[in-house]
């Protein structure tokens, strides 16, 4: 469970940035 939490956490990070266009 943890190691889904810090995956979905990353996805949302990696999402945020691409979506601001800060690749």
């Amino acid at each position: 469970m943890g190691i889904d939490i810090c995956h979905r956490r990353r996805t949302s990070l990696w999402f945020y940035l691409g979506s601001t266009g800060n690749v």
